[in-house]
């Protein structure tokens, strides 16, 4: 379900694959708070699922760092910290 555009996705298709909830993609003082990388095309947004697996790892790393360890692995495999759990 890629978007053609440079495998621009969907927010529905990011929260799907990367189990996050829709609100943390959709609200924009969230994103930034969390500073989820994403691109602005036209009145809407798109997320490179390839940054946003970087940016899930990066904040794996930062929880691990501050005494974080509860996790959560994915249907692919992926890691993602257990705060970003739908």
């Amino acid at each position: 379900m890629l978007s053609k555009a440079q495998n621009m996705m969907l927010v529905k298709e990011i929260a799907e694959i990367m189990s996050l909830p829709m609100y943390i993609l959709t609200h924009p003082n969230m994103r930034e708070s969390l500073g989820i990388p994403f691109l602005h095309v036209g009145k809407q947004i798109r997320f490179k699922l390839d940054e946003i697996k970087a940016w899930m790892l990066r904040c794996s790393a930062e929880m691990e760092a501050h005494g974080g360890s509860a996790r959560h692995r994915s249907a692919e495999g992926f890691t993602r910290p257990a705060a970003y759990i739908a």
